[in-house]
């Protein structure tokens, strides 16, 4: 099963987090409703509008990130859970048209201002109905995957239904006003506490709540966050019926508790988009290092070498400073492997690199594995006289390490490993290509060998020449 928002485990402080806040906005909200329901607050009129479109949002937004979701892990539970935030994005539109204050001061349909609060029953009804109903597909079918070729039809026939099912409740609502129970007269909320439909708006919250909890014996992080949406939907059903009045305490919390339940999924989405955005940028981290590394020595490995050497030699050219290069060569490395075996020669290899690692000092320098037992420094803004220096201090460091070499036919190197280094500066022009660095300084490694090795040898100026850029045989 391929990870995801709808299959990731909530980690133990995650959990932990949603209980807290799930038991802080119970214990607010508990009492709120014993303490708090005489309790006014002023008049805030633009907080409905900014409630609404925050909760239109929210929803829809959520809606179509469940079917992106679908597209990836062609679950239709998630499609089905998709479908709910798209009847609730779509279902508050209702409640914000026609009650007053929200689009207008007295709303449209003012002469009977009775829409707004059914659209606002009928919306915190419809969902639990819908999130009930994906909590037991979840239970019974959560393993079913749809073909992918049936996706494309999956993701558009839904949402098309929810679009006619909201155009139908509305025009319902709104055709038959005058047979509804009135349900708010006058501001006065408490015609929706003894009402039938209010009453069996939050049983269904409840209901759907509790369904959750029981249901999901292992919930996923997307499953935790709607627990706590629904739990908010409850609370804010609760609320509002017991708030007396607009712009009460009740009534207020009841719209925070919303904006909680509408937002919740959405902000456990986006968290999680996070954290996979995090563990996708340190597996690539990781991968970088493992395509520019040398996993023996770990050392830049021959690609990161090329970046690098390209880079100095375009910022050499353009500040007009000398570039050094050192080619080096373990003496008579395959001497060794065969008398020491290849497990040995490995770890001379690592010592080697540790050693040219301790001699280069300057933090702009970089050494790298060229190739075998070649290696190679990168020295930017460097002489002739320094870069021969560093060369030198390399040679004598790994002769002090003392890397026994039996088959080394070097007469310097008394019986220890040795290196041979060829060393190349250049002050690159444009009209010339880096390719000359490289052939000049392994030319001058070359010569290093043929005069008895375990030496460091300077490129000449005829190797520096574009004349000479093939490599001596």
């Amino acid at each position: 099963m391929p990870a995801s928002f709808t299959t990731e485990t909530p980690s133990h402080r995650q959990r932990l987090f949603l209980l807290i806040t799930g038991v802080a906005l119970t214990g607010l909200t508990l009492g709120v409703l014993v303490f708090g329901r005489d309790i006014f607050l002023p008049p805030l009129p633009a907080f409905v509008p900014f409630y609404s479109g925050v909760v239109i949002f929210a929803t829809v937004v959520t809606a179509f990130m469940l079917a992106l979701q679908f597209r990836i892990n062609h679950q239709p539970t998630v499609l089905f859970l998709s479908t709910a935030y798209l009847y609730s994005g779509l279902s508050a539109i209702g409640p914000m048209v026609f009650f007053p204050g929200v689009i207008s001061d007295q709303g449209i349909f003012a002469s009977n201002s009775q829409a707004g609060i059914w659209m606002w029953v009928v919306w915190h009804t419809g969902f639990p109905i819908f999130v009930l109903a994906y909590a037991l597909t979840e239970k019974l079918k959560g393993d079913v995957r749809l073909q992918s070729r049936h996706n494309n039809h999956w993701v558009f026939l839904p949402p098309l239904g929810i679009v006619l099912l909201v155009i139908a409740q509305s025009w319902g609502i709104i055709a038959n006003l005058e047979r509804l129970p009135v349900l708010l007269w006058n501001g006065d909320y408490d015609m929706l506490l003894a009402a039938l439909p209010a009453r069996i708006s939050m049983g269904l919250n409840l209901l759907t709540f509790l369904a959750l909890m029981m249901l999901s014996r292992r919930p996923t992080i997307g499953q935790v966050g709607l627990m706590l949406a629904l739990l908010s939907s409850l609370l804010d059903v609760t609320l509002t019926m017991h708030a007396q009045s607009r712009f009460s305490l009740a009534w207020y919390l009841a719209k925070g508790n919303s904006l909680l339940s509408s937002t919740t999924v959405l902000a456990v989405f986006l968290y999680e988009i996070s954290h996979l955005y995090y563990r996708v940028a340190s597996l690539n981290s990781t991968l970088t290092g493992l395509a520019f590394n040398d996993a023996l020595t770990g050392l830049p490995n021959r690609r990161a070498f090329d970046q690098r050497l390209e880079t100095e030699w375009v910022r050499a050219i353009r500040a007009r400073t000398p570039l050094a290069l050192i080619i080096l060569d373990v003496d008579y490395f395959k001497r060794f492997n065969d008398h020491y075996g290849h497990l040995r020669g490995d770890e001379c290899l690592q010592d080697v690199a540790a050693t040219i690692r301790e001699a280069v000092k300057r933090p702009a320098d970089m050494v790298c594995r060229y190739g075998g037992e070649e290696f190679a420094v990168i020295l930017p803004e460097t002489s002739e006289g320094g870069a021969l220096r560093v060369a030198e201090q390399i040679r004598l460091s790994v002769s002090a390490r003392g890397i026994a070499h039996a088959a080394s036919q070097v007469s310097t190197a008394e019986g220890t490993v040795s290196v041979s280094l060829g060393v190349a500066v250049l002050r690159p022009r444009k009209d010339e290509n880096l390719d000359l660095l490289k052939a000049a300084a392994d030319a001058a490694l070359y010569d290093a060998k043929d005069q008895g090795r375990n030496r460091a040898n300077m490129a000449t100026l005829a190797q520096l020449s574009l004349e000479t850029m093939s490599l001596p045989s």
